[in-house]
């Protein structure tokens, strides 16, 4: 498995931790971010949906697909922004600021072991 693929699979363990406690305990989880909702349903909707993203990331990480792990470093950096946004423009809490450290450093470290990969098979 390739530097970036190990990478892109780590990361699948965000959206398995995330998509079970959505679904197991979303109370716990939301009140833990700072959230109040008593509505359950969508929490465990957004806990399914992690979880079949955490498919993609393991699926696509041993079948090292690079061009996926490319989109994911753009795709977690537009999620940064938006996590930014939210905070900055009152929609969420301070604590969302953790996931866009998370998405950051994910898409960092993907984005180097891409490099890396490159530049040990050229």
């Amino acid at each position: 498995m390739s530097r970036a693929a190990k990478s892109i699979f780590a990361f699948s363990f965000v959206f398995i931790n995330g998509g079970l406690g959505l679904l197991l305990a979303p109370q716990f989880v939301l009140s833990f971010l700072g959230f109040s909702l008593t509505e359950f349903l969508f929490p465990r909707l957004l806990g399914m949906t992690m979880l079949v993203l955490a498919y993609y990331y393991i699926r696509a990480a041993w079948s090292g697909v690079t061009e996926f792990f490319k989109w994911t470093v753009h795709a977690r950096l537009m999620g940064v922004a938006f996590y930014i946004a939210f905070v900055l423009f009152g929609i969420a809490p301070l604590s969302v600021l953790g996931f866009a450290l998370m998405d950051f450093l994910g898409a960092l470290w993907t984005q180097w072991a891409l490099g890396a990969d490159r530049r040990e098979n050229n």
